[in-house]
């Protein structure tokens, strides 16, 4: 055999070779292609990259006694993919081993259908290749920890079909108790309450990173060094305490149903630091039911004979009043009919302080700027500065003259056009009540992450004195007198503690359905134990029943009162509500 010969054999040899090589490559091609293709591409579907976004956590809203007053929690929809390749593959083998056991686990955690009624929902699902099927709306966590055990279920998204979509919730797990104050985050429209002052607090900074999707949907960061960790919203410690707000609310919404209010709110301050313990805002709905939509406690309403302490501070000071001082003319009751003519200052404020409010319009009538004086030194033409977006400004328009020497008493008395919020009466008889001192109201104690203390807030002085030492002991003299002998005297006269306050009433204009004349507002400004003072608190409340002035938001602040004094005096200490 020659050379060329054994080369030629050679050539045919290896050719032969490669021959098969390739045919066998082109068997295997066609395998995978035609047998294997579905799984295949299940494998490549499932091992894709995806670039996302992780939604940080927002933080939690707590009392000061460590409970729950605001959470995010997930809610899970969850749907099935009828049409899922790996649920048809080998004519449904899968599918038709599991719908038994699932129907009747589905049943059971459920609790809302029959086995027989979830296995047709399959059926049909399976029968109409329905891409998108709902099975459940809005499971918790732990439903769906215990669905992924199912039958089926446990097999991955890829044979059971199965689409999750998450959703975060905003929970308030004592429902109504301070809704408004603690606020409402909503996507697509403007958050209010804490949720809103603090919301850059709450809510945290996303994650992202290149992630890797396995077969049944699980999460893996593709490049380590690519991922951005998610950081959680911190957490705000109010000052609010449960128990006083339950007993606020519940009393609040007692009276009103009972006078058919429109609306009313209770504010709760600690006196020493201007800590607001409780806060209740209520408006009467379509339906007769209450609601907290609208925070009264910050809005700008009619003082009435709760200013008169203004009046009665300010001639006070520039002594235009003495202890014994008669002839200051005459107060008028709440319906309105005058009353005689009283002895001194101290029994005009005690039975409606209608003369003093004609005392003052009398001496500050030329003298406007000395009056407004006072009113800037006590911080009423200004905001309190609480921690709560929306506050209304004051509006205190000075004494206007009036061409008639005959003024209407009425009008002197309830100061007209003076506007002020719940909230910044009540930081004023706190000041009375604190020696004399202006404390900033807050609702936050402390900003806090997980294990750490990022901040913390401290009470506040806005003003150290308001008024001269023997003003503010007659002043206090004459809150308590309002409560011992005045018209407070029919709910704090024989009360085993002590307390000092000032009612009144008003007409107001909000409400037009009402007729005028029909409209009343009554109020009670005051603190307790008199003698030395742990809260101040307010109650307003706009009623239409027509009532006599002071009865009703008396009542709501004598009931107030007593739930704290059985609590201080058993020895017992707070009940742990969980009205969740």
């Amino acid at each position: 055999m020659n050379v060329k010969q054994i080369i030629l054999r050679r050539i045919k040899i290896v050719s032969g070779f490669l021959i098969v090589i390739a045919l066998l490559i082109i068997g295997k091609v066609l395998y995978i292609q035609h047998a294997q293709g579905r799984y295949w591409r299940n494998v490549g579907d499932s091992l894709n990259l995806k670039y996302m976004i992780f939604e940080a956590q927002r933080g939690t809203i707590y009392s000061e006694d460590g409970k729950v007053l605001s959470t995010t929690y997930k809610l899970f929809d969850i749907r099935m993919d009828f049409g899922a390749d790996g649920m048809r593959t080998n004519n449904g083998r899968a599918f038709k081993s599991g719908i038994d056991s699932l129907s009747i686990q589905l049943a059971d955690l459920f609790q809302d259908k029959s086995a027989a009624g979830y296995k047709q929902f399959l059926m049909d699902g399976y029968k109409n290749k329905d891409r998108y099927a709902l099975l459940q709306r809005k499971i918790t966590i732990e439903e769906y920890e215990k669905l992924r055990t199912f039958a089926l279920i446990r097999e991955g998204r890829l044979v059971s079909g199965l689409v999750v979509e998450v959703s975060n919730y905003r929970l308030n797990p004592f429902g109504l108790l301070a809704k408004r104050t603690i606020g409402l985050d909503r996507e697509n429209a403007q958050k209010v309450g804490l949720e809103r002052t603090y919301d850059s607090v709450l809510t945290g900074e996303n994650g992202t990173g290149l992630m890797m999707i396995d077969r049944d949907g699980n999460k893996i960061p593709y490049k380590a060094d690519d991922y951005v960790k998610v950081k959680n919203g911190h957490n705000l410690i109010t000052t609010l305490d449960i128990f006083i707000q339950k007993v606020t609310e519940d009393a609040l919404l007692k009276r009103m149903q009972e006078a058919n209010a429109y609306a009313g709110c209770a504010i709760i301050m600690e006196t020493a630091t201007g800590k607001i313990k409780a806060i209740a805002n209520l408006s009467k709905q379509t339906d007769s039911t209450y609601m907290e939509d609208f925070n009264y406690a910050i809005f700008m309403h009619f003082p009435g004979e709760l200013f008169l302490v203004v009046d009665l501070m300010a001639l006070l000071e520039d002594k235009q009043v003495k202890r014994e001082a008669s002839g200051l003319g005459r107060s008028r009751s709440a319906g309105g009919s005058a009353t005689s003519t009283f002895a001194s200052f101290k029994a005009a404020f005690e039975y409606g302080g209608g003369a003093i409010a004609i005392a003052a319009q009398n001496y500050y009538m030329s003298r406007k700027e000395e009056f407004m004086k006072h009113v800037r030194w006590l911080k009423l033409d200004s905001l309190t500065n609480i921690d709560l977006v929306g506050e209304s400004i004051p509006e205190i328009p000075i004494i206007v003259s009036r061409d008639s020497q005959r003024a209407q008493a009425e009008e002197i008395m309830y100061r007209g056009g003076v506007k002020i919020s719940p909230l910044g009466i009540l930081t004023l008889y706190n000041a009375i009540a604190n020696n004399g001192k202006i404390m900033k109201p807050y609702l936050v104690n402390a900003i806090k992450d997980e294990n750490t203390v990022v901040k913390t807030f401290s009470p506040t002085v806005v003003n150290d004195s308001i008024c001269s030492a023997g003003t503010l002991k007659m002043l206090q003299e004459c809150l308590k007198g309002v409560c011992s002998n005045g018209t407070a005297k029919l709910f704090f006269g024989n009360t085993p503690y002590k307390v000092a306050g000032k009612t009144a009433s008003a007409n107001y204009y909000e409400f037009p359905e009402a007729p005028y004349g029909k409209r009343f507002q009554c109020s009670f400004a005051g603190y307790f134990p008199a003698e030395n003072p742990q809260y101040t608190c307010i109650v307003v409340i706009k009623s239409v029943t027509g009532e006599p002035a002071n009865n009703l938001a008396t009542a709501v602040f004598r009931e107030i009162t007593d739930a704290l004094y059985r609590v201080s005096g058993s020895g017992k200490g707070k009940p742990d509500y969980d009205f969740r």
